[in-house]
């Protein structure tokens, strides 16, 4: 929570309206090692228990008052849990992102739209 207070901050100070700021809670960044310019290191408990939290919490994330934006598509915490290379990635990513949505996700990012679309339309006529 610390790191999205000071990432507002940051942004309210650059001039950027309150309404042009989004959460993205960083699914996918923390790693005990890494070359991405954006990872962030993590050595206390596994990355991929983290990302796990993050979208099993994401209602918490509420308190912002901001959209929240979030990325699970073809994460390298499904190919963790399931032993699965990103192209066999895509059940568990659509199930994924709907968790995400159904636990307060206003935004998907995602690698396979029509695939996700058609999840999530499907959980809203079924709901």
């Amino acid at each position: 929570m610390k790191v999205l207070n000071e990432s507002i901050s940051i942004a309210k100070s650059s001039d950027i309206g309150a309404d042009n700021i989004i959460i993205d809670p960083a699914v996918g960044f923390f790693r005990a090692k890494g070359k991405n310019p954006f990872f962030t290191k993590m050595t206390d408990f596994p990355w991929y228990i983290r990302d796990i939290e993050v979208i099993s919490n994401l209602k918490k994330l509420k308190i912002f008052s901001k959209p929240i934006c979030i990325c699970v598509s073809r994460k390298s915490f499904i190919g963790n849990i399931f032993n699965l290379e990103p192209e066999e990635r895509l059940i568990p990513s659509a199930a994924s992102e709907l968790i995400c949505i159904l636990n307060s996700a206003n935004l998907i990012r995602t690698h396979d739209v029509r695939e996700t679309w058609q999840t999530l339309l499907t959980s809203e006529l079924l709901h």
